[in-house]
């Protein structure tokens, strides 16, 4: 077997706190960001590792940990084995599509959050908002000075 790193980013608070951590996959101990090929094999690595190499009480000290989900790990029975302290993140490139939707449902009714990574307004995106817990705006490719802006985030507040 390879070796395999884990990036830890930590989440904060607004008053500055961690509150968890993302989990991210990592070719080599001094990377700073990777070249993912296979996103199903980089979850299932980043897991596997995480949760039976290092520790996820070494990771994340009893904190939540978000993971990268691709559609054939979120639509396969990977989830079904991990603790309720994994947040179930959906990469932009996740369709929302009527499968991925009742999927999503399925894991809030067994207790999982799910989080929407790089969420930038996109109507076709927008059914994921009914079930996901958390929406990570990427402010990087949202128009600013868009006049709908406002009115968008404060909507997402309200939920």
């Amino acid at each position: 077997m390879s070796e395999v790193f884990v990036a830890r980013q930590p989440i904060f608070s607004s008053r500055q706190r961690v509150t968890g951590y993302e989990l991210l996959f990592r070719e080599q101990a001094t990377s700073t960001c990777a070249t993912v090929r296979d996103g199903q094999r980089a979850t299932g690595d980043v897991l596997e590792h995480a949760f039976h190499g290092i520790g996820i009480d070494v990771l994340a000290a009893g904190k939540p940990v978000w993971v990268n989900f691709p559609r054939e790990t979120l639509l396969g029975d990977t989830v079904d084995a991990l603790p309720r302290q994994v947040v179930i993140e959906l990469l932009e490139d996740v369709a929302a599509d009527p499968e991925v939707v009742a999927a999503c449902r399925a894991l809030r009714d067994r207790g999982y959050r799910v989080a929407i990574d790089d969420y930038a307004f996109e109507d076709d995106r927008d059914p994921l908002l009914a079930v996901a817990d958390i929406v990570k705006v990427d402010l990087s490719v949202v128009d600013l000075d868009w006049p709908e802006l406002p009115r968008r985030v404060r909507a997402l507040h309200q939920r």
